[in-house]
């Protein structure tokens, strides 16, 4: 959980976090027209398709790599932009 980046000591631990995209089309499956529910969804999202396991799986790999190892308390919206223009800023008061 990202709140455990304000008690964590930067040199043990790195805390992120991220939102996966739906992955597959399982989820659509339960839909009286599954291939008209994924265009749909798939029409609101700015990459035009469902997140592939490997998107996913690179962006884990990145949090969890030296790469990222100033990053702290990170939440990493992995779903091709669809969450882009949704972000509030934290107040920081």
């Amino acid at each position: 959980h990202a709140s455990h980046a304000r008690i964590s000591p930067p040199s043990i631990m790195t805390v992120g976090e991220f939102f996966d995209s739906r992955i597959g089309r399982a989820i659509f499956e339960s839909t009286s027209d599954p291939e008209a529910a994924q265009r749909g969804f798939e029409s609101g999202v700015p990459m035009a398709r469902l997140a592939r396991m490997q998107d996913v799986t690179e962006a884990i790999l990145f949090l969890a790599s030296q790469r990222a190892k100033y990053l702290n308390g990170v939440i990493l919206p992995v779903d091709g932009g669809k969450s882009a223009g949704h972000y509030q800023r934290p107040d920081y008061g």
